[in-house]
Order: C-alpha cells, then structure tokens, then sequence
C-alpha cells in the first residue's frame, strides 16, 4: 500500500467533507436527494482534491471514481432522513468513504510496486501529523455533536458565557492532547484534564444542576478518548512505519 497516497486521500477527504461544504448544501441534499445539485458540486470537489492528491493525470478515472462514491454514500445517508443524522450513521458513512480510500491506496501501491507503508519517511511522518490535526477539529466535533443530539442541551443560565467557547475549548484540547502523545508528554494529558476538571466541573457543582454536570461530563470524556484513541493511533503508525534511509 501507498501510505504516503493514502495520507493525502484522507486529509483530501476531511478537507472536502468538513471545510469545504457549507452547511446549505447539507440542507438541500437532505431536502432533495439525488435531485441536488449542491450533492453533485460536493463530489465534484472531493473529486479535484482526490485528483490532486493522486498527484498524476493518468489517475483521473480514480478520482472519479471517489466522487463517484462518496455522491452514491452520501445520497443513501441523505435518504434515511433524521436516522441519517445519528453518529452511528456518522460512522458508518466515514466508515465506507475510508474503505474507498484504502482501496485505491492499495491498488496505486500494487502499480507501483510499493511494499506495505514503504514511503519517504519525513513525508509520510508530517502528512500523519496533519491528517490527525485535522480528523481531530470538525469531523471529531461533528461526531461528538451527533452523539449528544440524542439529550437536549441543556439551557445555559450564565449570558455572559462567550459565544461557542464548548466547540473551541474542546478543540484546543484535542490539539493539545495530540501535541502530547506525539511528544511522549503524557503526563501533560493528565494534567489537561485535571486543570479542565477543577475550572469546569466545580462551576458545575456550584450551579447544583445535574443534568447538566452529566451532559457536560460525558461531551468532555468521549472529546478526550477520542484525541487519545486517534493520538495514539497516530503515534503508533509512525512507530511502526519503516524509517528512511540514512
């Protein structure tokens, strides 16, 4: 397999699918299906970054064939209406869009001859560390809120709260937890957590309101497994990952 290629697939993938799709393309796919012109702009998009994460003319009908894909998963998604929105949905179609990835990343690999994870080492170690930074902002946020949709959110009596500061503390930590494991600082992880226990938690307390204690507990513990899982995760490709000739 290409894992070079396939790095590139994956930060291609995420930047298509969170940065690039405002979210009134998601309203008229839901609305319209396959009758949705927005469904096909956002396949033609992952398809010119698949192309030019590919890096060769020659490999078109590849990067078709992800635009393709992700079109036919996403209309599918689109037609189970409001079970569509769930974070089990979530994960399957990130799930299938991933498997199309890995597909043509092993196909590429076989043409070139590659052996498993064999690439240029400094390349490959950098593109895992962006890709990660990346799965770890909006696609993460965009699973936790999935998941969290099944209670509603609490009401928040404080006004002078800033405006998302959730969605922004949670992503400044995942990236600092990522920050950590890359560095072997895990300590630091813990002490992330104690800090975040002592500032937020004993508000909470003060506040007397349990439900909402729990809902912020349990955004707060499935944001930190998740920057751990995908951390390591990372941390472990590289280790395992061949290193480049002196």
């Amino acid at each position: 397999m290409d894992a070079e290629l396939l790095l590139r697939l994956v930060i291609a993938h995420t930047l298509a699918d969170f940065f690039l799709q405002p979210r009134y393309w998601l309203v008229d796919r839901r609305r319209r299906l396959w009758r949705s012109r927005w469904l096909y702009v956002h396949g033609a998009v992952h398809t010119a970054l698949a192309w030019a994460a590919l890096g060769e003319s020659a490999l078109l009908g590849l990067a078709l064939t992800v635009g393709a894909t992700h079109v036919a998963i996403d209309v599918v998604k689109a037609m189970a209406g409001r079970a569509g929105q769930t974070a089990t949905w979530f994960v399957v179609d990130q799930l299938l869009h991933a498997l199309v990835l890995v597909a043509i990343a092993d196909h590429v690999g076989v043409l070139r001859g590659f052996a498993p994870l064999e690439t240029v080492a400094p390349t490959r170690h950098a593109l895992a560390i962006v890709a990660g930074a990346l799965v770890l902002s909006r696609p993460t946020s965009f699973l936790i809120a999935a998941f969290m949709s099944r209670w509603s959110a609490p009401e928040v009596g404080d006004a002078t709260s800033l405006r998302e500061a959730g969605k922004w503390i949670g992503l400044i930590e995942r990236q600092l937890i990522l920050l950590f494991v890359l560095t072997n600082n895990l300590p630091a992880v813990g002490f992330l957590i104690a800090a975040k226990s002592v500032f937020r938690f004993g508000e909470l307390k003060d506040t007397g309101d349990r439900r909402r204690t729990e809902y912020v507990l349990i955004g707060t513990l499935l944001s930190f497994g998740l920057a751990m899982g995908v951390s390591m995760a990372i941390h472990t490709f590289l280790d395992l990952a061949p290193k480049a000739a002196p």
